[in-house]
């Protein structure tokens, strides 16, 4: 089944900024028509589980404020 989205996962730290782009291989057309996407580069399987990642990675972060508490 094709998923309109988009999903994008960056993580920055002070250094540098590692940034994930996922794309559906395929997407619905305003008929309803399935078609493929020639910039896609995932799966509706790999697309959710960098969703999964990133909820992951934002629940377990710690944010210090600029005096370090």
């Amino acid at each position: 089944m094709a998923e309109d989205k988009f999903v994008m996962l960056d993580i920055v730290t002070e250094d540098e900024k590692i940034s994930f782009r996922a794309r559906p291989r395929e997407y619905k057309t305003l008929t309803g028509n399935t078609s493929f996407h020639p910039f896609g580069t995932s799966d509706s399987d790999d697309m959710e589980q960098l969703t999964i990642l990133g909820r992951e990675i934002d629940g377990s972060l710690v944010i210090e404020d600029s005096d370090g508490i």
